[in-house]
């Protein structure tokens, strides 16, 4: 085989595993060999060190892994952080976002934590873009929806029909539509910040037909490290001037 020029492609063909005879043959008449199957068959059984390791056959070893199961509302999985939203001025803001997932049927549980000003900063900017709806479906959407410090913005007339209008499609919401409000406020100086009385009390009225209110008393959690330092000045006494005497 080596005479005839033809011994690299075979050994090119063994080393990548191919060791059909009548294969190598065809590849060989194609760049003009003119011997017969049966030089070939020698050359392969001479070199057959030039043929890849087989892998080495095992036992099939069965499924080794456990499926973990559990009942309905036993295991979850969650997890927080934070979450980029995009208004409709094209503006981004991060809110805090809570996601839980049960392990039995895997029904999703997300609540979206946001405050008043950015609530009333969403609103006025879907107002403006002509994109209500689309603003309110979205605050429609998570299973749980908190809105933090009310009270310390301004809501207007279109602002404030707006809020009455994701409570109320909120309130009617099959499945989880759950609501947490937190305010430094009672609920009922609320309306110095709504500009609308008749509005505001609609959604008052939703927003209490079935609710759980807690009444936070005590020193704030805010300042727990901080820290106090005291200082105390008085006059300094006056430095007695000292005369060295020589003898």
């Amino acid at each position: 085989m080596k005479e005839y020029g033809y011994s690299g492609i075979i050994d090119t063909l063994l080393k990548q595993g191919v060791s059909n005879s009548t294969v190598i043959l065809k590849c060989l008449q194609e760049s003009g060999f003119e011997g017969k199957l049966t030089i070939v068959k020698d050359y392969i059984a001479a070199h057959k060190h030039l043929l890849p390791t087989k892998r080495q056959q095992v036992a099939p070893q069965g499924n080794r892994g456990c499926r973990y199961s559990s009942d309905p509302g036993e295991t979850y999985q969650m997890d927080w952080g934070f979450t980029d939203v995009l208004d409709y001025n094209g503006n981004i803001y991060r809110v805090v976002c809570f996601a839980m997932i049960c392990h039995h049927c895997g029904a999703r549980y997300i609540e979206f934590f946001i405050k008043a000003s950015k609530l009333r900063d969403r609103f006025l900017a879907a107002k403006r873009s002509g994109k209500v709806d689309s603003c309110l479906n979205a605050l429609v959407r998570p299973s749980c929806l908190i809105i933090d410090e009310i009270g310390h913005c301004e809501f207007d007339k279109e602002c404030t029909r707006m809020f009455f209008d994701l409570i109320d499609r909120r309130y009617n919401k099959e499945g989880n539509f759950n609501m947490i409000f937190t305010s430094n406020k009672n609920p009922a100086l609320w309306r110095e910040d709504f500009n609308e009385d008749t509005t505001l009390l609609c959604a008052l009225d939703r927003i209490f037909d079935n609710a759980m209110v807690f009444k936070l008393r005590g020193e704030s959690f805010r300042g727990k490290k901080l820290e106090t330092i005291s200082l105390q000045t008085g006059k300094v006494k006056a430095v007695e001037s000292v005369t060295e005497m020589k003898g």
